[in-house]
């Protein structure tokens, strides 16, 4: 049995959905758009990540973000809960016009899943993603183009020698081709399955939102980047290699599952940066690579390790990959592997 006070709850839950109801759809939108944006994005997973990956984890840099998302308890989420009317007119512009943001490592099966939970009708109105790019799973790729498993030991003289095994890897995705009769050998990144699959539920909906994926590399390395002069050795190591496989497919997966007629517009960005100092000769490199560069800025990162703290000058900028004209050829293996 309702209570007096639960009784009175639901007669201003519904004197407020009535009242909201009777207003223009363009002044309730206004509503929705105060009541539940938010100025930074949503992060919907997040996960530590490290300013110095060479570091013993235990010992690393914490990232600390300046800007964090705001809060969900800030923003009005009771309008979901009034009406089914007034709910769905919230949802939309909720998922429209807020980012929503995947940080730290992950396989994209946080993603896939988060967008299945979601349903089709919300993700249809996404417009706006981030998510971070971080190293992906190796393999050691044989000249006959199969892929094992391998292991790493370390000589007195601190070389890293790959001992490979005889347990299969995951396959090469069939969209990577090789011109040569035989594969060099060394080692290979493996691609995420879920990293397709989601763009595959991205764009199920033909009549969904633009939709802009931005990624952020969060990597050391850079896609298209072989090396610094030189006199930066430090920096030709096989930690700093990030190999062309995963941009190039995701531009293909953009193309294919989105962008033609009658399929659902998608964007993708990617977002990088590095010091002062390489910043130069690794745009070089990148344009060399197929990148279109742009939208430069500076920007002060703030790192702290075990309650100290300091921070950097960095520059960070925007790319795209170029669209492809051919097939697409595989990357050569890590060359300081």
């Amino acid at each position: 049995m309702s209570t007096p006070a639960s009784n009175t709850e639901h007669q201003n839950n519904d004197g407020f959905a009535f009242r909201l109801l009777t207003l223009p759809r363009e002044i309730r939108d206004l509503i929705y758009i105060h009541a539940l944006t938010s100025s930074e994005p949503i992060i919907v997973w997040q996960k530590k990540r490290y300013w110095n990956k060479h570091r013993d984890p235990t010992q690393g840099w914490d990232l600390i973000t300046a800007s964090t998302s705001r809060n969900l308890s800030s923003l009005s989420l009771n309008l979901f809960y009034t009406n089914r009317h007034i709910s769905d007119e919230a949802l939309s512009i909720f998922y429209t016009d807020n980012t929503f943001a995947f940080h730290g490592p992950h396989d994209y099966h946080r993603i896939t899943t988060w967008l299945t939970q979601i349903g089709t009708t919300n993700s249809r109105h996404l417009t706006k993603l981030q998510i971070d790019i971080t190293d992906l799973d190796k393999a050691w790729q044989l000249p006959d183009g199969s892929r094992v498993e391998y292991v790493t030991t370390t000589t007195p003289d601190d070389e890293t020698i790959p001992i490979p095994s005889t347990t299969p890897a995951r396959p090469r995705h069939p969209l990577l081709h090789n011109p040569a009769p035989t594969w060099p050998e060394g080692q290979v990144e493996i691609i995420p399955v879920a990293a397709e699959e989601m763009f595959t539920s991205l764009t199920s909906d033909p009549s969904g939102e633009p939709l802009t994926i931005l990624l952020q590399n969060t990597t050391v390395g850079y896609p298209g980047y072989s090396g610094l002069p030189s006199d930066h050795e430090m920096l030709h190591t096989e930690e700093f290699w990030l190999s062309m496989d995963l941009p190039n497919l995701i531009e293909a997966w953009r193309v294919q599952y989105g962008n033609q007629a009658g399929k659902r517009e998608v964007d993708v960005e990617w977002l990088c940066e590095a010091g002062e100092e390489w910043e130069g000769e690794i745009k070089r490199q990148l344009r060399e690579a197929g990148w279109k560069v742009y939208g430069e800025e500076e920007y002060r990162l703030e790192v702290g390790y075990e309650g100290a703290g300091c921070s950097h000058d960095r520059r960070r900028w925007r790319m795209k990959l170029r669209p492809h004209e051919e097939r697409i050829v595989a990357s050569r293996p890590n060359p300081w592997m």
